[in-house]
């Protein structure tokens, strides 16, 4: 099964071809350009490097966030475009979970973290096996560092964008109990993303690509304005 993966949900972004859970080929997008101009043409760079028209791929797979909005929405667009142009299966996966995957090799608990702006992160809390998938044990949240912090009272693997911006307050906060994970763990990958999900794309799911909607957790900027002045409104 080829599978084509594209992760938009933060600055950076990843594109990855997969055959089964081999890696094909995959292409990090670590470019001062807005993702909409720079999707399109990696996902044709990939398809071409491997000789492959779109229509040969089997199935599709979107990061569903939480996220970046605007990162979201453009690869939930995208992909969801090609669903439909292509007839093919689209699957979307969240992010947390993806990110995880860096860490797959850990025992313990892991705590993957994204930086989502105005002083939140994204996070969730994972156990690890030494390998194989770490099974979830929180639910996402968007939460201030410290107060993730306050939920954490046992040693615990950090890692992401989110843990390295705010390394020294959780160093602080957390004391003997924090471990960051090396920089190469921060980054999604749309490789892992791709193996996530394959397993759902052999069962039969993504039929209804129209059916996904972004995770984004919290209201952005413009519904909060919205939320505000309609109930100004309401108190008039």
């Amino acid at each position: 099964m080829k599978i084509l993966a594209v992760d938009t949900a933060t600055l950076a972004g990843s594109v990855a071809l997969t055959e089964d859970d081999q890696l094909l080929g995959e292409v990090t997008l670590e470019l001062p350009r807005k993702h909409s101009e720079r999707l399109i043409p990696s996902i044709e760079f990939l398809l071409d490097q491997h000789h492959l028209q779109p229509q040969e791929l089997d199935g599709l797979a979107v990061d569903l966030g939480p996220g970046s909005f605007t990162g979201l929405r453009v690869g939930l667009a995208t992909m969801k475009g090609l669903a439909f142009s292509l007839n093919k299966p689209l699957v979307g996966i969240n992010s947390l979970e993806v990110l995880v995957e860096n860490a797959a090799f850990a025992a313990g608990l892991l705590a993957p973290v994204l930086d989502a702006r105005k002083g939140q992160v994204f996070t969730a809390l994972f156990r690890g096996k030494g390998g194989g998938r770490p099974e979830r044990v929180s639910e996402d949240w968007a939460i201030e560092p410290e107060k993730l912090a306050e939920r954490i009272s046992e040693p615990v693997l950090l890692f992401g964008e989110g843990a390295r911006v705010y390394r020294e307050l959780l160093r602080g906060t957390l004391g003997e109990r924090a471990r960051f994970a090396p920089a190469g763990c921060d980054p999604l990958r749309a490789l892992f993303l791709a193996r996530l999900a394959w397993p759902r794309l052999l069962a039969g799911e993504g039929k209804d690509p129209d059916a996904l909607t972004p995770r984004y957790l919290r209201l952005s900027d413009a519904e909060r304005l919205r939320l505000v002045d309609k109930n100004r409104v309401s108190n008039l």
